[in-house]
């Protein structure tokens, strides 16, 4: 299914939409004696127009209140109002006929019903944008299952309910049963009576009318098919006609003449897309030259095509990268035409402008409170602006996001799921020992541990604005700036949730696990971390079995870093005399055995359950996952997106957002040390 641009929607959306549904006036309403009617306006499904089949989503449709109905869409004979039920998979409205003494057609209407006439109804809305679905393409909608080929009109207006001669379903029919009179007026029981006798009478004529329906239908189809085809020729002809206009007129914009000449001489579209560059980018360089000099280099060598990854670059560069990284990001050729055009003083306002340009700005080349929603509107109507800001804004998102603690990625196990729903791995374990065969025996099927772990993906995000000051004002600082404080925001929500579920582990570190030590024995040393090992060697499977795995990761807090690190890089002991008289050995036999990682969240205030005096034996989480951390898709890194303020705002939107899920997983693969 794809998105129709707002050229090829141009034809059939201009139109408005017209489909024909069952409607049946009722009854007449007790209280004000004007006739009320009831209506299935429409059933969710696919219905014939002049330029196709169409669907309306009613997940996301705007219904007035009350609705107003009028006479064959003629918003000058109004005949009355009603309402609307959407319940996600049909239309229904309720109302009644209120212009019975001065509309000549509400009378005629309900005149027409007396005797049966078979008038049809009808409903006009307006789509936002529409998607296309292709011929045999499947898709589900309001409840139901269609196919292709199918318009999909999504984010609908309704504007009005018509009653009508002839509908675009020639199949539905309406039937008027309300009484005007007042001594005509019917208690319920009688009613419900003469309405179910006049459904059932309905019902065989429509019966009979069926079949000479079809036995006519039989008799022309050769005709009809023929008529039908020179139709669709001619409305074909028509739409491409409009799409073809509309989008001539859309790519020049203000430019009328540029456009009546194209549509008159029949220009490929790809010409017409040529020119219009052409004269944007003449109108570009006169201004910015006026304003800047040469911005644009438009001699030997030019950017053309890549004028906004200079810009970007220029960007970047100006918000302090370094040469080192700025060249692990661009070509240095790009690099140097930032340099030549820029230097290091681009201003915010240059950045916005470029994309206005592109945009079809033709104003001065400079921001004031008198142009701003001007130069947004043009910047923000093509996705120049949206690419180029989020390409810059990402740049310092991840120096922000990077440049707090990753203690957490030496210890976690680190997954990438493709959605939302709950995961499950599976701890050791089972009955799957290799067994002996016979002569001739099968081999036995095993059995995996019922005993499994769970992780969720959930979605973190923040807004943060540039202001209309930060604009007219033209700081640069709050393009870039903003950014880094999303990325720095996002990384320390991250660490908050992750060691809050690490420490949350009273029941996950305990006696019975055989992975908790804790007395004056247990403060570290090399006779404590040598406790933590053998303990972590002692660990059996759930069937018993060894767990053939050797911790490699000493997890320890501010407090005890620097010892530690001793521990890990001396390689003899000093043995005090007067209190061993055991003969020992002088070399350290934990020297380099372990990766020391440290992390400011074990006894940080903001976290729960934590001490300077606690530190772990962990496993690689490679080999055995003490906890475990996944990022939807694999992406590691938060992203941030732009876009033109609400319309009560003047300025420019910047949202961050994150999806991680973080859960301990197997106790078997740490041993926790209480250190006191």
């Amino acid at each position: 299914m794809k998105r129709l641009t707002a050229k090829e929607a141009a034809a059939i959306s201009c139109q408005g939409l017209c489909v024909t549904p069952e409607f049946t006036v009722t009854a007449e309403d007790p209280k004000s004696k004007q006739p009320s009617f009831s209506m299935l306006a429409y059933n969710g499904g696919k219905l014939g127009q002049w330029f196709g089949m169409v669907a309306v989503d009613l997940s996301d449709i705007n219904i007035p209140a009350p609705t107003p109905i009028l006479f064959s869409h003629n918003d000058c004979d109004p005949l009355g109002h009603g309402t609307v039920n959407n319940n996600g998979k049909q239309l229904r409205a309720n109302g009644v006929i209120d212009f019975m003494e001065t509309s000549e057609n509400a009378r005629k209407v309900v005149e027409g019903g007396k005797k049966n006439f078979p008038w049809q109804a009808s409903i006009g809305a307006n789509p936002g944008h529409i998607d296309k679905a292709d011929d045999g393409e499947e898709f589900e909608l309001n409840g139901q299952k269609l196919k292709g080929p199918c318009y999909i009109f999504r984010q609908t207006d309704l504007k009005e309910i018509s009653i009508v001669v002839n509908g675009a379903d020639s199949n539905t029919a309406t039937k008027i049963q309300a009484k005007l009179s007042k001594e005509n007026v019917m208690d319920p029981e009688e009613e419900e009576k003469k309405k179910a006798e006049a459904e059932e009478a309905e019902k065989k004529k429509a019966e009979a009318e069926e079949e000479e329906r079809k036995k006519a239908e039989a008799e022309d189809d050769e005709k009809n098919d023929s008529v039908q085809a020179a139709g669709d020729k001619i409305l074909r002809a028509q739409s491409e006609a409009l799409i073809y206009s509309a989008t001539v007129q859309e790519l020049c914009g203000t430019n009328t003449k540029l456009a009546a000449k194209a549509i008159q001489e029949k220009w490929p579209i790809g010409q017409v897309k040529a020119e219009v560059k052409a004269q944007k980018q003449e109108i570009e360089l006169n201004d910015l030259r006026a304003n800047r000099g040469t911005m644009i280099n438009t001699g030997a060598g030019s950017l053309e095509a890549g004028a906004d990854c200079v810009l970007e670059a220029a960007v970047v560069m100006a918000g302090g990268m370094t040469r080192p990284e700025l060249e692990k990001q661009y070509e240095v050729k790009v690099l140097e035409a930032a340099d030549k055009n820029y230097g290091r003083s681009i201003s915010l306002q240059e950045v916005i402008l470029a994309a206005a340009f592109n945009g079809g700005y033709s104003g001065r080349a400079r921001i004031t409170d008198g142009n701003l929603r001007s130069v947004l509107q043009a910047a923000y109507s093509t996705n120049d602006i949206n690419g180029l800001l989020s390409n810059i804004a990402n740049k310092f998102l991840g120096m922000g996001f990077n440049h707090v603690e990753s203690a957490w990625r030496a210890i976690a196990f680190i997954s990438s799921p493709k959605d939302f729903k709950e995961y499950t791995t599976f701890s050791l374990g089972g009955d799957v020992k290799y067994k002996k065969l016979l002569n001739g025996g099968k081999i036995e099927h095993g059995e995996l541990s019922d005993i499994k772990y769970t992780n969720k993906i959930d979605t973190s995000g923040r807004m943060l604005s540039i202001t209309r000051q930060d604009i007219i004002n033209d700081d640069l600082g709050a393009l870039t700036r903003s950014p880094r404080l999303l990325g720095r925001g996002c990384a320390l929500s991250f660490n908050e949730e992750f060691w809050t579920e690490f420490l949350d582990n009273a029941a996950f570190f305990t006696a019975d696990n055989n992975n908790l030590f804790s007395g004056a024995t247990s403060a570290l040393s090399v006779d404590s971390l040598s406790k933590a090992e053998e303990m972590f060697f002692d660990q059996t499977d759930p069937d018993g079995n060894p767990l053939g795995i050797a911790p490699s990761i000493l997890l320890v807090p501010n407090a005890l870093n620097v010892l530690a690190s001793q521990l890990m890089q001396s390689t003899e002991l000093q043995i005090d005399g007067n209190t061993s008289a055991k003969k020992v050995g002088t070399k350290n036999p934990h020297a380099g055995k372990y990766s020391v990682v440290r992390s400011a969240y074990l006894n940080n205030k903001l976290v729960a359950n934590g001490s300077a005096t606690a530190w772990y034996n962990l496993a690689d989480p490679e080999e055995l996952p003490v906890i475990e951390v996944g990022f939807l898709n694999g992406k590691e890194e938060p992203t941030i997106e732009t876009a033109d303020a609400d319309f009560d705002t003047l300025g420019i939107q910047l949202r961050g957002y994150h999806d991680w899920g973080v859960k301990k997983q197997e106790y078997r693969a740490g041993v926790k040390s209480a250190g006191q």
